[in-house]
């Protein structure tokens, strides 16, 4: 899985930002999986997520669904995320005691996932890199506004929606809260982090 590989910004606004991708393999598990997927969510749920969601393209994430729209249409995969390390951690025992057989997929910083693996008692199979993007550069929005835009892997979210928001922002016109839910709303499969991207508006907005 690569949609939630790409996701920009600094070491620092990264830290704290992990999605956990849940999924059967083809021809293998996938026959029947969708209500082992609903437990991952119910799973998911627990252990403070700030958004879940699942590949199904009409379930989007919580700020277009609740919790049991999205666990009812859950389909293909399931997607929660965290906004630290901890909940990230105690969700991954609860996955690896229950034992139902599915991959998992955590996006994050490296040393991080690897850590959370060594403490859930896991030993990770594989490791995708992103090597950033290539061509004409000038071509893509300011560092800032991929930051956010790139936590939709599937790019939903408009750049020039995050240039409104931050311009609200600062005329009083919105909360970041408020803001940062909303650009959550176009990414379909709910792997959106809201918390950090309350965050980096709130960065852009003092910056500028």
């Amino acid at each position: 899985m690569t949609h939630t590989l790409h996701r920009s910004g600094t070491r620092e606004n990264l830290a704290d930002d992990y999605v956990c991708i849940i999924l059967p393999a083809k021809g293998i598990n996938d026959q029947g999986s969708d209500p082992k997927l609903q437990q991952y969510l119910q799973m998911g749920l627990r252990h403070h997520p700030n958004n879940i969601g699942s590949d199904s393209q009409s379930a989007g994430g919580w700020y277009t669904h609740t919790s049991d729209e999205i666990i009812a249409m859950c389909h293909g995969e399931a997607h929660v995320v965290f906004s630290n390390k901890a909940d990230a951690l105690d969700f991954l025992r609860e996955v690896k005691n229950s034992d139902l057989g599915m991959s998992i997929v955590i996006s994050g910083l490296l040393d991080e996932v690897e850590d959370i693996c060594k403490q859930a008692g896991i030993t990770r199979h594989t490791v995708n890199y992103s090597l950033g993007f290539r061509g004409r550069l000038d071509k893509l929005p300011s560092p800032d506004v991929l930051e956010i835009t790139t936590m939709c892997g599937h790019h939903m979210i408009s750049p020039m929606l995050v240039t409104k928001m931050v311009e609200d922002i600062k005329d009083g016109k919105r909360k970041a809260e408020d803001c940062a839910r909303l650009l959550a709303r176009p990414c379909v499969c709910g792997c959106f982090n809201v918390v950090r991207a309350e965050s980096l508006l709130r960065k852009m907005v003092g910056k500028s």
